[in-house]
């Protein structure tokens, strides 16, 4: 069975750049792996205004994976969603038609989205097994992370807050998905250096060798 790896980008990225990590990403899967497929879903958006087309996005991509997932030979799909692109990875599971339709791993990285996983979504998204297991990984030293707490504090009342997954780590986990859930902290890292020359070919290999292997439950200290 053939895979396929989507990348989507966090907010104050550039689709028309073409050095951006979601391109070395792609880049990366084609030149790594055996079977692999890269796909990217980029889009252009501020921090005060990214809420504003943000559904649009979502079923956008939605088509895009329904592609892959209606396609007569079938395909394992990875999603790897940076900050705001984890909201737009929960909203497409949401899109998603039928129960038959299966993710087998979403990778959540520095991920602003809604930490508790029953008002996320992701409770009930692996119950069903429309989505087999979640990798959240948090940089403990996040500033974006801290800001986006205070966004959902003050000003989240008015749906322009973000979600601070990526700092508070998840939330209200039920026991029945528990054990397909892990937690794996990159100690003092910032929000986007996942993405840097330092880290990057190392933080792409270990995104790959997790996916491969057996779910393994990582706790932060």
């Amino acid at each position: 069975m053939k895979s396929v790896w989507f990348f989507i980008n966090g907010i104050l990225s550039w689709p028309s750049a073409a050095d951006g990590w979601t391109d070395q990403a792609v880049t990366w899967v084609h030149r790594n792996t055996e079977d692999g497929r890269g796909e990217k879903f980029e889009y252009a958006a501020g921090a005060l205004t990214r809420r504003l087309l943000q559904q649009e996005r979502a079923e956008r991509f939605t088509r895009k994976l329904l592609c892959y997932m209606n396609d007569r030979e079938p395909w394992r799909i990875h999603l790897v969603a940076h900050s705001n692109g984890a909201d737009i990875a929960l909203r497409m599971l949401d899109l998603l038609p039928g129960t038959e339709t299966r993710l087998r791993t979403l990778h959540l990285v520095a991920p602003a989205c809604d930490a508790s996983f029953e008002t996320n979504g992701l409770n009930r998204h692996l119950k069903d097994y429309r989505l087999e297991r979640v990798f959240v990984h948090w940089a403990t030293a996040d500033k974006a992370m801290q800001m986006a707490q205070l966004s959902r504090r003050f000003i989240g009342w008015t749906g322009f807050g973000y979600g601070d997954l990526g700092r508070q780590g998840p939330q209200n986990v039920t026991a029945e998905v528990e054990a397909r859930v892990a937690v794996i902290p990159y100690l003092s890292w910032g929000h986007s250096e996942f993405w840097t020359d330092k880290r990057f070919e190392g933080f792409m290999a270990s995104l790959h060798r997790l996916t491969d292997n057996r779910l393994t439950v990582y706790r932060p200290e």
